[in-house]
């Protein structure tokens, strides 16, 4: 039988049952039983002391980051050779130079909405005790840990939300090429992030998804009202879908795996 911890409970295949819980509390009714753990585009969720209440005896200290606190806990909960695999973007926009746009969140606007809007996720994400530098750390986390982990390899990826007019021989406008790339985005929940349908003219699913997702983290952090965030949300949403003649905008998701070594004094690690 096979353990997933998510929200999701439609469909299921009869081996696998779903189970919901708070990232911020221990799994140690976890400890060894997984294979693989996959964590995408949670820097925001992690709370405060999330293991050292859990783990006392942690080898990280008190000063550390919580999401790397979170990367040891799941040390525990991986079987040897398992597989932990971390993606996250770091709440900012990129130009086509592959060059961090900077944003003024209370001037005139300077740059793009998009790249606006990513500056208000981030400083959401930082007075809700999240993470949003997390990304820019998960290579450097795992690599802290070689009693715990092996193997580790990383990768980043450039992906056009605002794809603009992007002078690219590999991915020229309303090619196969950039809308497959532009699939890995919507994939990878950018647009879903962003809370961008399927169908641009979709207003209801629109604000179904962004009413369940940044809506509520630009309010609960007393970033914007209601009436800004909606604002700029619609202007982001212009600019995806209309926004040829201006500068792309790329997210940076940057991924980690890295293979679980064998427990000490364990057969496989006598082998």
């Amino acid at each position: 039988t096979q353990t997933a911890i998510d929200k999701s409970t439609d469909d299921l295949p009869p081996n696998l049952r779903c189970e919901v819980d708070d990232i911020n509390e221990s799994f140690n009714h976890f400890h060894g039983k997984f294979d693989f753990v996959h964590c995408r585009l949670i820097a925001s969720g992690v709370s405060a002391f999330l293991v050292l209440l859990a783990n006392p005896l942690s080898t990280l200290l008190a000063s550390d980051k919580d999401y790397e606190l979170l990367i040891e806990e799941i040390g525990r909960i991986l079987r040897p050779g398992g597989v932990i695999e971390l993606a996250e973007f770091d709440f900012s926009a990129y130009d086509k130079h592959r060059q961090r746009i900077p944003v003024n969140l209370y001037g005139p606007l300077e740059s793009s909405w998009y790249a606006r809007w990513m500056g208000y996720i981030n400083e959401a994400v930082r007075k809700m005790n999240g993470d949003q530098d997390a990304a820019n750390f998960l290579h450097e986390w795992i690599r802290r840990l070689p009693h715990v982990y092996e193997d580790v390899k990383y990768s980043e990826h450039f992906l056009p939300v605002i794809a603009g007019n992007m002078d690219h021989p590999a991915f020229p406008r309303g090619s196969p090429a950039l809308q497959k790339l532009q699939q890995v985005a919507e994939v990878c929940a950018f647009r879903r992030f962003l809370s961008v349908p399927a169908d641009v003219d979709d207003r209801h699913a629109n604000n179904q998804v962004y009413t369940r997702t940044v809506k509520p983290l630009l309010l609960t952090s007393g970033v914007l009202t209601e009436a800004d965030a909606d604002f700029l949300q619609e202007n982001v949403i212009r600019e995806i879908y209309h926004g040829w003649n201006q500068e792309p905008n790329f997210t940076r998701l940057q991924c980690v795996y890295a293979t679980r070594k064998a427990y000490p004094n364990s057969p496989t690690s006598q082998a």
